[in-house]
């Protein structure tokens, strides 16, 4: 299945990307080499890569909740002013002339013949 190109929503999927690989990063024991000694991540540098993870995380969260209620509302205002076809030819039944005879009983509804000459 062929993906479409969404350039803000692949904004928030980079961002999603970026905090997973800080929270992970967060969780390793890791260090480096200084010359000949080996010196552990102290815990504050792991708290501030989770911290910042999450924020992240949170905010490519909230971006794309709002990306999508936005395109929500979009699709619903033209929706909205676009009225179906099927109730405008509802409402084109009801307001007829015939309708109304119809309805009060005045006439039967004649078939329309077209006469070939």
């Amino acid at each position: 299945m062929a993906t479409q190109f969404d350039p803000e929503m692949d904004e928030f999927t980079r961002q999603q990307a970026f905090a997973d690989v800080l929270r992970k990063q967060s969780m390793e024991q890791g260090g480096q080499m200084m010359g000949r000694m080996f010196v552990p991540k102290s815990g504050l540098q792991s708290f501030a890569e989770g911290a910042a993870g999450g924020y992240m995380g949170a905010s490519a969260n909230q971006g794309r909740l709002a990306l999508d209620q936005q395109r929500q509302q979009q699709v619903a205002d033209f929706l909205r002013s676009k009225p179906s076809a099927t109730m405008e030819r509802q409402t084109d039944i009801l307001n007829s002339d015939q309708a109304s005879q119809l309805i009060h009983g005045d006439v039967a509804p004649q078939p329309r013949m077209e006469t070939v000459q």
